[in-house]
């Protein structure tokens, strides 16, 4: 039978200085700063998130030298995730600490000795973001990943993400002997026999060198921008990060997606579904819309034809403001999200401005304005009607937004009971409310 979790999931997304472009004006060099990343990490888990969660990308897109010319190094400068989190573990005690690796620039081994690593720094405390590579920025700086097709490469991570599931699975637990001390977790009687994988992209002998990681198996998390993402989010997600910014959209994702779940023998129970959301919360409504004006940066500049590139490799010289979007020059080269940013825009027949004004500020995520007895509404609403299990809070700058969201808004869904008051578990899947090494 499937189990209920009966309170709100909160992810912090914490891009280095913020979301919002204009939050890279602000940089001030805190994007190399680890004391930044310490501080925000403290400020998240005063405020009992479950976890942190960071993104990645490996190389910078031709149209970032553009940006970085009228802002700070905010945009270019990101430490590697594990690397991060690793140090992140040490300063922080119970929230969780989530990492994005790619499939398709990484090899299985590497990233199951990563995130059991992690797991074990942080006493279970780890979790990995499964990406797929489909952007030319990135492919363009590993020679190996130029020949893979866009279908090659969703194989190669479903085919992934079996081999670092089996090198966990596989690995010894840590023991120890009758002195107390540990044993290795390669020899004694408990040893497991090597994975012995072999598949159409990968050849894995195994076993893992680090014992069993603490959660069994740490909490995989996915992106669905995608149909193949989807699918492998069907397969193996515990937590699923969405688009949606739409109430009706995103309880038909959420009803569609535990449905098809359940049909492949998961507990949807097990899976939590957590929509990015963008908020600007203010004391007043009118804090709140002053803040949120104080972010739009100025249309016309060059700012605006540099972020639609990036985003949407959607080039607007020549076009006129309040016009249509001018097409992709190359759609396949496209990310899944951008696809999916480029569909809304044309969809809701935004202009030139309104597309830019809603990529600068929240990247097309779902955006509350408000109070903090507003923003809780709207997150009440969307978790009682069975769109959301919680959500992915988007920043748009920091450290500021998130103390604002841990200052008000977590206080008011604490007081409706929608939120813990305190951590009751000590590792990821314990805040999740997952079994133990579960796989769904």
């Amino acid at each position: 039978m499937s189990t209920v979790h009966p309170q709100l999931t909160l992810s912090a997304f914490l891009y280095p200085v913020g979301q919002h472009i204009t939050a890279t004006q602000r940089d001030a060099g805190r994007s190399s700063d680890f004391e930044h990343y310490r501080q925000l990490a403290a400020t998240a888990e005063k405020g009992l998130f479950d976890f942190l969660f960071l993104s990645d990308a490996h190389g910078v897109r031709p149209h970032d030298e553009e940006i970085f010319g009228h802002h700070s190094k905010g945009f270019a400068t990101q430490f590697e995730p594990f690397t991060l989190l690793s140090a992140l573990a040490a300063c922080t005690e119970r929230i969780g600490l989530v990492a994005t690796a790619s499939t398709s620039f990484n090899e299985p081994y590497h990233v199951a000795r990563k995130v059991a690593s992690l797991d074990h720094l942080s006493a279970g405390r780890a979790g990995w973001n499964v990406t797929v590579a489909q952007e030319a920025f990135e492919i363009d700086n590993f020679g190996d990943a130029r020949g893979l097709t866009r279908a090659m490469r969703d194989a190669r991570a479903s085919e992934f993400v079996d081999v670092v599931t089996g090198l966990w699975n596989g690995a010894s637990p840590l023991r120890h002997r009758g002195d107390g001390a540990p044993s290795l977790p390669y020899t004694g009687p408990e040893r497991r026999a090597a994975l012995d994988h072999r598949g159409t992209h990968f050849s894995v002998r195994g076993p893992l060198n680090i014992s069993r990681p603490p959660q069994a198996r740490p909490v995989l998390a996915k992106g669905v921008a995608s149909g193949a993402a989807y699918a492998l989010a069907l397969r193996v997600a515990d937590i699923v990060f969405t688009p949606q910014s739409v109430l009706s959209e995103a309880r038909d994702f959420y009803t569609d997606f535990k449905d098809q779940a359940r049909e492949l023998g998961r507990d949807p129970g097990h899976i939590r579904i957590l929509p990015d959301v963008f908020a600007v919360v203010g004391r007043t409504e009118a804090e709140a819309r002053a803040r949120f004006a104080s972010l739009q940066p100025p249309v016309d500049s060059a700012d605006s034809v540099s972020l639609l590139a990036y985003c949407l490799d959607a080039n607007r010289r020549g076009y006129p403001l309040d016009g249509p979007l001018p097409p992709a020059s190359d759609p396949d080269g496209l990310s899944s999200s951008a696809h999916a940013l480029a569909e809304q825009a044309r969809l809701d027949q935004m202009t030139i401005r309104e597309t830019y004004l809603w990529i600068a500020g929240a990247r097309g995520h779902w955006t509350l304005v408000g109070t903090p007895m507003a923003i809780a509404d709207a997150l009440e609403q969307w978790f009682r009607d069975k769109a959301a299990d919680g959500f992915n809070l988007v920043p748009p700058d920091l450290p500021d937004s998130l103390g604002d969201f841990v200052e008000l808004v977590v206080p008011e869904l604490q007081r409706r009971g929608l939120f813990r008051t305190r951590y009751t578990g000590t590792t990821l899947r314990d805040h999740l409310g997952l079994p133990q090494g579960a796989t769904g």
